[in-house]
């Protein structure tokens, strides 16, 4: 045979193989960043949820009078919503709420301690591009949401109990 030049059979097998192995590590890099970016971005709804709630509460805001509702009294059409947040309430451990931070036995598992705010009631307390239902303990600054995030393996419905590598402050 002749001196051939060019490529053989044996690289372009190997060649082949790299670029599909990189090609699937990008791909899992990037849904793995995808997913932690949609875990930042609940985090940092909570927080702004958080910080709205603190602020009212400093105000003494009365939220009978501007038509905010609380949990236990939302209407007949809105019972589902009502069952999901009360069920969170009467057994947080089953939704891997970690009673151990921010949670009051007493006040927390009440029912009636809660208020409902739909995106549109979020809006209209002035946070905007708020895409979940939150329910919310005026007297804890308890903020549970009904949409929750999973992470790690596991759906989580507070920010509290979400660790992100953040040292914990008790």
């Amino acid at each position: 045979m002749k001196n051939q030049n060019g490529i053989t059979m044996v690289t372009l097998v190997v060649t082949i193989i790299l670029l599909l192995l990189l090609s699937g590590i990008t791909v899992t890099v990037s849904l793995q960043s995808f997913h932690m970016a949609n875990v930042q971005a609940y985090v940092s709804k909570m927080k702004v949820i958080q910080g709205k709630v603190d602020n009212l509460v400093q105000e003494n805001a009365d939220l009978d009078s501007q038509g905010f509702q609380k949990l236990s009294e939302l209407s007949v059409t809105e019972h589902a919503k009502y069952e999901a947040f009360l069920q969170m309430l009467s057994n947080p451990s089953a939704y891997d709420i970690d009673v151990t931070k921010s949670w009051d036995n007493t006040l927390d598992a009440d029912v009636n301690q809660y208020y409902f705010f739909s995106a549109k009631d979020l809006e209209k307390l002035g946070l905007k591009n708020q895409d979940m239902d939150v329910i919310v303990n005026f007297q804890t600054r308890n903020i549970i949401s009904r949409k929750g995030i999973a992470y790690q393996g596991k759906t989580y419905y507070r920010q509290y109990d979400i660790n992100l590598g953040q040292k914990l402050i008790d």
